[in-house]
């Protein structure tokens, strides 16, 4: 089995923003790098980056073996940057949408997290919750990476990475069976750098 570590990277209010993922390609080796990265383009674009502000750009990602010692490789999409289709609309400050990765099964890990930056003050309730319209559309993209493709008929299925292996009842690698977004919002400063399975 083949197991991916894949940074989706993200330019927001001038820093940088970053998603870390892991994928299952299962007994078919290693995928193109390149056309994984365009899979998440073509996703984000179908989607159009819903409730996100134009100043929040997918610009990159980087992606390894997850392996120890494994080095990263950071791919562009090649059909260049995509920003977010919200406008120029104020953004709330260090506020994300947090999508929750629900795993298969009674062990652990469980769950997992997803934090998309650059969400759109106009796709706040004026409780200050993520109105359902943006909520819903944003889940749906995420949903579509579910499981991935390179391209040249390399699969991977999304999992979450157990942070403590040897404990009981816990698996290296869970198989997401589901993505949750969430209306309560949470805060991204602690996830510039990347964070999360």
């Amino acid at each position: 089995m083949s197991f991916l570590e894949g940074v989706v990277q993200w330019t927001f209010n001038a820093q940088r923003f970053n998603n870390v993922l892991h994928y299952d390609t299962g007994a078919q080796g290693l995928p193109d790098f390149v056309g994984l990265t365009d899979y998440f383009w073509d996703v984000f674009n179908t989607h159009g980056l819903p409730g996100i502000v134009n100043d929040c750009v997918f610009d990159r990602m980087s992606w390894r073996e997850d392996i120890p010692g494994g080095v990263g490789t950071v791919r562009t999409p090649t059909n260049g940057t995509l920003a977010g289709t919200a406008g120029a609309s104020e953004t709330v400050a260090q506020v994300a949408m947090i999508i929750r990765k629900v795993g298969q099964g009674s062990v652990r890990p469980h769950q997992g997290r997803i934090y998309q930056p650059g969400i759109a003050s106009s796709a706040f309730t004026a409780a200050g919750f993520i109105d359902g319209t943006a909520g819903n559309a944003l889940e749906s993209m995420w949903e579509d990476l579910l499981e991935i493709e390179d391209g040249n008929g390399v699969t991977a299925v999304m999992v979450i990475k157990a942070s403590n292996p040897t404990a009981p009842n816990t698996v290296a690698y869970n198989l997401v069976d589901s993505l949750v977004g969430l209306g309560n919002p949470g805060t991204q400063r602690r996830r510039r750098i990347g964070v999360g399975s």
